[in-house]
């Protein structure tokens, strides 16, 4: 079994939206050559495009919501993507942080330090 390192990929995107998907690290290479031959063919993974019809580079993640939103799905504004017409009943994440603070979060006080002062010499006299 070999183990094999996948690349990061992006996509360009034409005018007519095409899709031509390519390694993360040659996309300075394409670049390059999009600004040289505006007006002619560049050669990109062994086809041939206009250089002035890619419009767009998008990531994998990017790309991957343009296809949800196409597919009818939302993301509310917890980050989570729902079907479409789905009601949102999702609740704010709270970090770690956040939780423990309000664990120790101090009580508030009932009494005065004085009305607790006087409440424990009481104590104190009636030997309780």
């Amino acid at each position: 079994m070999s183990k094999e390192i996948s690349k990061e990929l992006v996509c360009l995107i034409t005018m007519n939206k095409s899709e031509i998907w390519i390694e993360k690290d040659k996309l300075p290479s394409i670049m390059s050559l999009i600004l040289e031959n505006s007006n002619n063919f560049i050669e990109i993974n062994g086809g041939f495009v206009r250089a002035s019809q890619i419009v767009e580079v998008k990531t994998v993640e990017q790309m991957e919501e343009v296809t949800r939103r196409k597919n009818g799905e939302w993301k509310c504004k917890y980050g989570t993507w729902h079907k479409k017409f789905e009601e949102c009943n999702c609740k704010p994440v709270i970090n770690e942080f956040e939780k423990t603070k309000e664990l120790y979060k101090p009580a508030e006080r009932k009494n005065s330090h004085e009305h607790n002062m006087e409440t424990l010499k009481n104590c104190i006299n009636k030997k309780i």
